[in-house]
This record gives structure tokens, sequence and C-alpha cells, in this order.
């Protein structure tokens, strides 16, 4: 585990925030912090090897939802192999920044160096393994907020507020029906009313070179995810868009792609109580959802890179990196 790391995740002051396209205050409630490699701050907590939580320190981790097929404790080990190519992400000879599937030939990784965490997943290394059962792959960062008392929509001229620089290098899918890779930015509400959960969705990438064009009808229509029974959690989101009646991109900001990049790109958006409304409002018209219909009632209560794969009998591929996410409560003149 780091024993050095920034002081500045869970500010209390009031800051300048500079990408929004008008002046603005923030309350920083997470930035990135800088992290020393993979031991301690990645964890395996699959139950397919006894295990099914992670721990709640560091508030900031990386987690790997399936584990490692090629060892006892499901564990990925110190690797040799060049895995920039796939993730975007360099860490030179520092042997504590790259921890594999198999230690000297390429598999799936994650790669923690400073300021930056990357992963490289290939279901190929799954699929013939104990944990085919569940045909998904995921490596995600995650933050806990100790602070369960988050309200970023309590006050009306309040919104939430995301910037983060992210590549995907690296995605295939086969265009298989079933095959799937995307990036997206998840977080996690409840509701002190009545306990119910939301995952509120900001998509930056899906891979599908034969997309139709992103429509306002569109996006209304597929906003509202499957309940997932797993986690008790109704879901809703769309891509990070201008059309989108649920996100706010910021000005210069990256939007939502459907091919890979191998260059930083910039992304920044907000979430206001009326996009919030809105979700709720789309929530209780498409499903059996009881939550408060009130932005103020919901709490912030986590935040993941849902940087995921999903796959048939034709592997998948999906290489990415993150660095310099910071999110914020963010007042409105």
């Amino acid at each position: 585990m780091s024993l050095k790391r920034t002081v500045t995740i869970f500010l209390v002051l009031w800051v300048p925030t500079l990408l929004l396209a008008e002046p603005r205050s923030a309350k920083v409630i997470f930035e990135q912090p800088d992290l020393k490699g993979v031991p301690g701050n990645f964890f395996v907590p699959s139950s397919a090897v006894e295990r099914s939580k992670y721990p709640s320190s560091p508030p900031f981790k990386l987690i790997f939802w399936q584990g490692n097929p090629y060892q006892p404790n499901g564990e990925l080990v110190p690797s040799t192999w060049d895995a920039k190519s796939k993730t975007g992400l360099n860490v030179g000879a520092d042997r504590n920044a790259q921890y594999s599937l198999k230690s000297s030939v390429p598999s799936s990784t994650v790669q923690i160096r400073h300021g930056a965490v990357a992963a490289y997943l290939n279901s190929a290394d799954l699929i013939n393994s104990r944990f085919r059962a569940d045909p998904t792959m995921m490596i995600t960062p995650v933050i806990d907020f100790p602070d369960k008392n988050i309200f970023p929509f309590a006050r009306p001229k309040q919104k939430l507020y995301q910037t983060l620089k992210l590549r995907v290098p690296t995605a295939v899918s086969q265009n298989r029906p079933h095959n799937l890779a995307y990036v997206v930015s998840d977080f996690t509400f409840v509701d002190r009313t009545s306990g119910t959960k939301i995952t509120y969705e900001v998509v930056f990438f899906h891979q599908d070179p034969h997309t139709p064009p992103l429509t306002r009808e569109g996006l209304i229509r597929t906003e509202v995810g499957l309940f997932d029974v797993n986690t008790k959690t109704f879901q809703v989101g769309n891509p990070l868009s201008p059309l989108s009646p649920l996100n706010e991109p910021a000005k210069g900001s990256a939007l939502y792609a459907n091919l890979p990049w191998r260059e930083d790109r910039r992304f920044a958006f907000t979430i206001s109580a009326q996009n919030f409304r809105a979700a709720l409002q789309s929530l209780k018209s498409k499903g059996a959802f009881k939550g408060s219909l009130k932005p103020a009632d919901y709490a912030l209560r986590q935040w993941h890179l849902n940087a995921e794969m999903q796959y048939d009998r034709t592997p998948t591929q999906l290489g990415w990196s993150l660095s310099d996410t910071r999110i914020a409560i963010v007042r409105v003149r």
C-alpha cells in the first residue's frame, strides 16, 4: 500500500473551476491520487476464489471482478511484457507497476504508476477457465466515498462535475451480437428516504463501428437500463453528448466515441438537478421505480469507471488508461 497519498482527495474548500464555460466555483470531493504501484491498491474479490468483498481502505483502488485462472488464489503476478501498446500507459522498468495473468507473455493486465491507472483485458484468458460461467470481464477503478452525506443537488444551483483524461487504444469485439466493449463513468446514488439505489451512467465509449448517429429521441428512448438484480440497483444514463437530457458536456470536452483512440482525451461534464430529475421521471415512467422524485434526496456514495467487456465464444479485447480524474460539486451563478 502506498504510504504517500495526495491530501486533496476530500477537500472542503471552494476553488475555481477552469474547464467550465462560465465562472463557477467547486467543492472538490475527489482527485485521483498518486499511487506507488499495484500492491495494496489492486484487489481480486471474486467469489470464485472465495472472496466476495474488497477492503474499504484505501478509498480509491482497482478491482478485478473475475480472477486469474492460472493461479490457485486468483491473484495476478508481476509481469514484464510491454503492455503500453494495449493500454497507452508506459510504466518503464517499475516491477510494482504492472501485474498480469501471466508473467512474461501478453495477457490481461493491470498497471498503476503515480497518477495513472490502466488495464488490458482479453477474454481469451478466461473462456476455458473456471471463470467462464460469468461472460463478462472488468478491471475497474473505484472510489467509495467515506463521507456518506454528499448530496450534490441539495441546493438548486449546484451541479455534479467530473473531468478526467482517458485513452482507449484497444477495443476488439469481432462484431458478434453478444460481444461488447465499453467505457462508462458510473455514479452510485442512494435515496435517503427509501434506500433506493441508482447507477447514473455517462458513456464515453462503446465499440460499434456501425452505430447510427445519436438523436435526442433515441437517447430518451434508451436511457433506462435493466434493473441489476445482484446489486438491487436501477440504471439510467446516456452517452456524453450535447443531445442528452441527462448530462451537459463542458466547453472543449471530448464526446462519446464508438471507435478506439490512442491520444489522451479530456472529458468534462456536469449533471444538474434538472438532468437528475429527468432521469428520475424516466425511471418512474418506464419501470417499477419506487424512489424519491426529488434530486435533493440522493446521496453520492460511489464512483467507478465501468470499463467492461461482454463476450461469447469469440474473444474480445479492451485496453484503456485513466489519469487526472476530478469530481466536484459546482455552484452556478
